[in-house]
């Protein structure tokens, strides 16, 4: 019988922090980047990666992982390899917690783990170290521990130094995995580091990858909650029906993920590889949304060179109209016209275009079906528009999730985690402004250096409780008042609009408009129609 011929696993964890590191330097020094295969494994999945391990490998280490999230499960498959003669070293910075140390002792008092290295108090690389001293050198720990400098984030990483540029790539790897359930690109990143390859010599494969994460990598709907479970299943089937063109309809407060539902939608379509546009339809006149959607010829009108339009620029693709509701009336038909015929003209054209294979998703944080009823919406377009709808919840619907999201985002702003106490203080605040307000009030603390965030979370309701006092006092203002704060809105947020399309697009004679900007003090009274 030939000889089964010994296989070696090393089982480290996910992304940043010192596990990449970790694991490249035992490759190293250890096993000459030749000896040992490499995986990624979380808390969660420990159980299962180790179950598999039985017959295929004689030695596992496991480095830095948690042994909390199922300690039983743990212990059970530790002692059916301890029988299968499969040696599993677990090292790490951090003793065994007391409150789970029995689970993983033998009635001997002897470890279910063949060996057990701790090196309290230092980094990972370190207690790597401390398990093979005789086979890595001190420099060695100076010489990976490059990689742990937490300045080294993503902003930073994409032109900075080599470790910068090393840590952008186990960020995407990372992100690759957590999204798009694929794993090789971290195994092979680690190799890379391992065996000490240039940043500019990693390959095509995982360049691409980097790029990829650059494309995509902040459109990430973040949570582990059912809802956010919910949603994720819903992504997958929406996705699954892009061939067939099925709409989809987003809706939800602003700063729930709309446009990252939408985003991921496509990326995990087939139409990948196509474009994805998106159009904020409340940006727009009648006559700009004409040229935007469906393109112009030359000679169209004054100084029209011709343009294509998203239609004809997002083919094989996907057209994201976001603030759908924000569209007049004028541009609801013909929206529905194209959705309904498949064909549109370009301005100036006499030629009918058709639709070659758009698939629309569309997003909204209005009441649609109430504008049904007040007839401010289509009745029509909004039946074909919402095929397949998604609704998003606001944050404090599901603020199990704020912690995860707040250290998400936090690593990739800095690098560096959050402690149990700040996610603890940032749970306590609502986020009415959701998602994006979360985002907002990390992005304050880290260019504000602020380490307590219970002091960040006060500061941040005082300097916003204006804004929230003032939603709340809506309800009692005059229609004319409502009116007026309305127009100032809109004139402050579409920056050099013209009073005459201010009027367009809130349906009202230009003359009127103009009285209410000057009741603002907006424009002028001298400012008279000519």
């Amino acid at each position: 019988m030939a000889e089964v011929k010994k296989r070696i696993m090393i089982m480290t964890g996910w992304g940043l922090q010192e596990y990449a590191p970790a694991a490249a330097m035992l490759l190293k020094y250890v096993f000459d980047c030749n000896g040992a295969e490499v995986q990624g494994v979380s808390q969660r999945y420990l159980p299962e990666a180790l179950k598999k391990c039985e017959n295929a490998y004689s030695e596992v280490y496991v480095l830095g992982i948690g042994l909390e999230n199922d300690p039983k499960a743990v212990a059970a498959e530790l002692r059916k390899l301890k029988a299968a003669c499969v040696k599993v070293w677990w090292i790490s910075k951090l003793d065994i917690p007391g409150h789970i140390k029995a689970e993983f002792l033998e009635k001997d008092g002897g470890s279910v783990f063949g060996k057990v290295v701790v090196k309290e108090g230092d980094s990972l690389l370190n207690a790597v170290q401390a398990a093979f001293p005789k086979c890595i050198p001190g420099q060695a720990v100076r010489e990976f521990g490059k990689h742990l400098d937490e300045r080294l984030n993503s902003g930073r990483s994409k032109a900075g130094t080599e470790e910068g540029k090393y840590r952008h790539l186990f960020v995407a790897a990372d992100w690759k995995h957590k999204n798009d359930r694929e794993m090789w690109h971290y195994k092979n990143a680690i190799f890379c580091l391992a065996k000490g390859i240039k940043y500019g010599n990693i390959g095509k494969e995982l360049t691409d990858i980097v790029a990829y994460y650059d494309k995509w990598g902040k459109r990430e709907l973040i949570g582990t909650s059912p809802y956010i479970q919910e949603i994720k299943a819903m992504i997958d089937r929406a996705a699954r029906e892009d061939e067939a063109g099925v709409r989809v309809l987003i809706t939800g407060p602003s700063g729930t993920g709309k446009e990252t539902v939408a985003q991921m939608i496509h990326r995990l379509s087939s139409r990948k590889d196509a474009s994805i546009l998106s159009f904020n339809c409340a940006c727009t006149t009648t006559s700009l949304f004409e040229c935007k959607l469906f393109g112009s010829v030359p000679g169209a009108y004054t100084d029209a060179r011709g343009s294509q339009g998203l239609f004809e620029t997002a083919a094989n693709g996907t057209l994201f109209l976001d603030e759908v509701a924000e569209l007049n009336f004028d541009m609801q038909g013909q929206l529905l016209r194209v959705l309904q015929d498949g064909d549109y003209l370009k301005v100036g054209e006499t030629k009918i275009s058709k639709v070659d294979n758009v698939r629309i998703i569309a997003a909204t944080n209005k009441d649609l079906v109430k504008m049904v009823r007040e007839g401010t919406f289509r009745e029509d377009l909004y039946y074909r528009l919402n095929v397949l709808q998604i609704r998003m919840k606001p944050l404090a619907e599901h603020a199990e999730d704020i912690p995860l999201i707040a250290r998400t985002i936090w690593r990739r702003e800095t690098g560096g985690s959050l402690t149990k106490e700040q996610c603890s203080a940032l749970a306590e605040y609502s986020f009415p402004g959701n998602a994006r307000e979360l985002e907002n009030m990390l992005t304050y603390a880290r260019v504000m250096e602020i380490k307590d965030f219970n002091e960040l979370v006060d500061t941040w309701r005082r300097q916003n409780e204006d804004l929230h006092r003032k939603a709340e006092d809506d309800s009692d203002e005059t229609v004319h008042a409502a009116i007026l704060r309305h127009v100032a809105k809109l004139w402050r947020k579409y920056q050099g609009i013209k009073p005459g399309e201010l009027a367009e697009r809130l349906d009202k004679s230009e003359n009127t408009v103009r009285a209410w900007l000057r009741e603002l003090k907006l424009i002028p009274e001298r400012a008279v129609k000519k």
